[in-house]
């Protein structure tokens, strides 16, 4: 047993290594585990459905109920679905005799939730599909090509900023899809605070995930290689035990996943959390 020189040794890839299978919280077992945190955004879990709906938190345990949804009038409950936990990002399979969708989502270090989906119309009919924003942060706007807001929240002293956009527009009035048609649907939202972020660079954040030509594969591929980068600096350790192995690469997840850079208050330097208040009431803000 023994720690090795990392140019003798390539570390593996941190979703290879540990990804795989569905992670929830046990006291609520239809919940999902999100992976990948921001510096300042992260997920204590989502709902088995579209988009990021759970307890959103931002820098606190905040419990916002949901940054973004999409409705299909085709499906009700998203009910048996297939969810694979990877440290990167989170994906989900569902399928009927009405609608086929897939989707890949993350959070990005800069705090941007992202959501890559693509929906089939399986079934006989029409299907419309329509993006859903969490009226806390967007009010009750149903129709733009992008939406801005925020959320003051008084008990820690700060004012959220949202911004959030598509690469299917049609989406914020409904978006048709015929029978046999397939859609492919980048969304994002960028958050950060009233007080240190300007909403101009919020947009620029968005600008880089929805460029046009993007694919949800670049951009889950290119959310992977970032998140892997971190671990690439992680010493590397090996023994004739997997399972050790597996434990080692598993602890600097943990690292990696309570690491926070703040920058607010008196918190302005990297942070690192002990655990992610799983334990904590889950009543919305």
């Amino acid at each position: 047993m023994k720690q090795t020189m990392r140019e003798k040794i390539t570390q593996p890839l941190i979703d290879q290594a540990l990804g795989g299978g569905k992670r929830s919280l046990r006291t609520l077992p239809k919940s999902n585990l999100l992976g990948p945190t921001g510096a300042r955004l992260w997920a204590d879990f989502l709902w088995p459905q579209p988009g990021f709906a759970g307890a959103v938190d931002f820098i606190h345990k905040l419990n916002i109920p949901s940054l973004f949804t999409v409705e299909c009038s085709a499906v009700t409950s998203y009910e048996p679905s297939k969810s694979d936990w990877y440290p990167s990002y989170l994906s989900m399979e569902y399928a009927s005799n009405k609608i086929s969708f897939k989707e890949s989502k993350y959070i990005t270090w800069e705090d941007c939730a992202v959501s890559c989906q693509t929906w089939t119309n399986t079934g006989p009919q029409e299907a419309t599909l329509r993006l859903v924003a969490e009226p806390l942060l967007f009010g009750n706007e149903s129709r733009s090509e992008g939406l801005s807001g925020s959320l003051e929240v008084p008990r820690h002293g700060f004012t959220l900023l949202a911004a959030l956009r598509t690469s299917r527009p049609e989406l914020f009035t409904g978006l048709t899809l015929k029978p046999g048609e397939t859609a492919e649907i980048i969304i994002a939202a960028a958050l950060g605070l009233q007080e240190t972020d300007e909403p101009a660079a919020l947009e620029q954040r968005l600008d880089g995930l929805l460029c046009p030509g993007a694919s949800a594969e670049q951009l889950l591929s290119g959310q992977q290689q970032a998140y892997q980068r971190w671990f690439d600096l992680a010493p590397v350790f090996t023994s004739s035990e997997p399972l050790l192995d597996k434990t080692w690469l598993y602890r600097w997840f943990v690292m990696r996943h309570t690491l926070a850079e703040p920058r607010y208050g008196q918190l302005q330097h990297p942070v690192f959390y002990e655990g992610r208040s799983h334990k904590m009431s889950k009543t919305p803000l």
